[in-house]
C-alpha cells in the first residue's frame, strides 16, 4: 500500500478542520479525539507507521526495563 494522495489527505484534513454539524468526524472531536494526530498517522505509509509503532514499542520496553532497574536497585 502506499500513502494517501495529496489530494484525498487535503480533503480529510478539511474535514478534521472544518467538520459538518452531526457527522461523526464532529462526534468524534467532541468527544476529545484529537484529530490532528489521527491526521499525522495518516499521513504516513502503512510501512511507516509500523516503523514508528515499532520504534515507541521498543522506547516503551527500554523505559520500563530502565524502571524495573532502578526499583531493584533500591530494594
Amino acid at each position: 500500500m502506499e500513502k494517501l494522495s495529496k489530494r484525498k489527505l487535503e480533503k480529510i484534513e478539511e474535514l478534521f478542520r472544518n467538520p459538518p454539524m452531526g457527522s461523526k468526524t464532529a462526534a468524534a472531536q467532541d468527544f476529545g479525539v484529537d484529530l490532528s494526530l489521527l491526521f499525522r498517522w495518516l499521513k504516513l505509509s502503512p510501512q511507516e507507521r509500523i516503523e514508528e509503532a515499532r520504534s515507541r514499542m521498543f522506547f516503551l520496553e527500554e523505559v520500563r526495563r530502565q524502571g524495573e532497574l532502578a526499583r531493584s536497585k533500591k530494594s
